[in-house]
Formats: C-alpha cells, structure tokens, sequence
C-alpha cells in the first residue's frame, strides 16, 4: 500500500512537471521595465523592451507551466508577440497628456516640452489662458508624474534640472529680442491661438533647461534693440 501511495505521489509530480497550456492575451502596453512589458498591468519577460512602447496594443501567444491560476511572469514563456494597430500607437506628446490627465493637470494645448536627461519639462495653456508647467520623468520607456503648478519662472524637482521661462509681459521685458542664460540662447517661442468672438490669443516666452538656477547676476542677460 505505501509502494502504491508513492507510485502514485511521484507520477502526480511528473504529470505537474510537464505541464504546458498554450494561452493567449490582447490588451495595451501599460508599463516597460528592464526586461518586462506589461500587457494591462500583467507583467511579461521579454528579450528587448525597446521594440514596445507605452501604448502599444499587442496580442501575445504564451506558454503557461504551470496549473496554477495565478500571474506569475516567472511560470510563462512568450512565443509570439503580434503589433495589433502600429499605426496608432501613442505619440510622445499622447503619452505625456495621458499622464496630465490622469493626476488632475489639465491643459487645453501642450505648447511646448523640453527633454533633459531622463526629465520632461512641459508648458501648457489652462483654460483660463494662463500657462502651466510639470515635471515628468522617463523610467525605462515609462513616464511618470514628478509634479505640476501654475507659471513660475524657475521650476524644478528634487534632483532635477531646473527650467528658466521669461515672457514678454514680465517686468522689464519691454523690447527685448533675445535672452540668454549661462550665456546660451533660450529657446524662444511664439504661441497663437484664435479665439471665437475675440482678439487672437499671443504668448510670446523664452525657456531654457539648465543643470543650476540661473540666480546670478549675470547668469540671465536681455538683449535688446
């Protein structure tokens, strides 16, 4: 009887060892890590991240190894990963305002963004015609909220680089062409916006990322006519 139960225990963990169930899933790619992508938050090992993107909608072809119903990476094999709809995948700028979106920071138009190391610095338009800035960060493909606030003309995050923005109605901006920080052009720019049943909307500002605050003296020079 005891040669029987163990007969019986080593043949129940080889038919265990052998397991193998075919399966598949659709969904969106909502998360990249080092060497995983999540397909709607259900992470999956992959052998290079950098053909995905967030946003992306695939359908994956998997090898479960195990009987369990729960989701471990660590129990599947990918065999085939299909790029669903390549034509509509999210664009940088999407992926950005999806971000905005979802922790209440609404803008009507994203203006401008400028990209300094793995730092996003954003300039959008509120409802109320006034600018706005946030800070995001790119983790592995990944873009996170750092923070968000109404115009100031230094921002910064704890470790980040700090962005410089001037516009044309400060004070003491009156007939100035061109700004310099560090001694390097900002980038200037010139938003319009036509607005029904009212004068066209022009913001003019300058901006500049730097790894510093330009607080000096002579760190920000205006140059005019």
């Amino acid at each position: 009887m005891r040669i029987l139960f163990v007969f019986t225990l080593i043949l129940g963990l080889v038919g265990c060892s052998n397991y193998s169930e075919e399966n598949t899933i659709s969904g969106d790619i909502t998360k990249i890590e080092e060497d995983m992508i999540y397909v709607d938050s259900r992470p999956l090992k992959v052998k290079d991240t950098s053909d995905f993107a967030i946003g992306q909608t695939v359908k994956i072809a998997y090898i479960d190894n195990t009987p369990e119903e729960d989701w471990d990476s660590n129990d599947f094999k990918v065999k085939e990963i299909i790029n669903i709809d390549s034509d509509v995948t999210k664009t940088f700028e999407e992926q950005i305002q999806e971000q905005m979106v979802r922790n209440g920071f609404l803008v009507e138009d994203i203006i401008d963004y400028e990209v300094k190391d793995n730092y996003i610095f954003v300039v959008g338009l509120s409802a109320d015609r006034r600018l706005k800035e946030a800070i995001l960060k790119n983790r592995n493909g990944q873009l996170e909220w750092i923070k968000g606030r109404g115009r100031a003309t230094y921002f910064s995050a704890k470790g980040s680089p700090v962005m410089t923005l001037k516009t044309s109605t400060d004070s003491n901006m009156e007939g100035v062409k061109q700004v310099k920080v560090f001694g390097e052009p900002a980038k200037q720019i010139t938003y319009y916006k036509e607005i029904t049943g009212d004068y066209p909307l022009q913001i003019k500002f300058w901006i500049a990322v730097t790894e510093e605050p330009p607080t000096g003296k002579n760190d920000i020079k205006y140059i005019k006519d």
